[in-house]
């Protein structure tokens, strides 16, 4: 990705409900040639801060990988946003409490997810369930992550749209958290 768009997020989710034809979408996806892909179990802490309230802080642990993230929140927009990726490697959910205690903690929820991860050489094609509590949300999300221009993202992520029929469900414009909690 260009320095222009090294820590930004561009994507769109599409909430497709638990009746979607999921092994359909995986053939869909198939046949794209993804060069690879995943299933694996995550869980997601998310936080957000008194002093800095415009973002969202998500812990993430699965067997891949171990993410803190910060991710521009709060807008009627999750399309195209502010986000970094940090690797880590904590012990306990007790560490990253500490880490952002500073900022205020104001609340801490979290959502479990299995997810279908295709990767491509420039977007990432996701299939999840997500769930928290009673509540659960099926979504398919298209990110670009090799692009030069927010435009030539939004074009990128359009094609994929056309080339897996998801131009027939809406588009979630509210980010997970606000899915769930908003």
């Amino acid at each position: 990705m260009g320095n222009k768009m090294k820590y930004i997020e561009v994507e769109h989710k599409f909430n497709v409900g638990k009746t979607f034809d999921r092994e359909g979408l995986f053939n869909k996806i198939k046949m794209l040639n993804p060069i690879n892909h995943f299933s694996t179990v995550v869980v997601d802490h998310y936080f957000t801060t008194e002093r800095v309230p415009h973002c969202i802080y998500r812990w993430r642990k699965d067997p891949l990988i171990e993410q803190l993230t910060v991710k521009e929140f709060g807008g009627l927009e999750s399309e195209i946003r502010f986000e970094v990726n940090l690797n880590v490697s904590v012990s306990s959910l007790d560490e990253v409490e500490a880490f952002l205690s500073p900022l205020g903690i104001l609340e801490k929820k979290k959502i479990n997810k299995h997810v279908w991860v295709f990767e491509f050489s420039d977007c990432e094609v996701v299939y999840y369930q997500a769930k928290c509590n009673r509540q659960a949300f099926y979504c398919v999300e298209i990110e670009a992550t090799k692009v030069a221009s927010q435009n030539q993202a939004l074009h990128l992520i359009r094609k994929y749209e056309e080339d897996l029929d998801l131009e027939t469900f809406p588009r979630e414009k509210k980010s997970l958290y606000q899915m769930f909690f908003s």
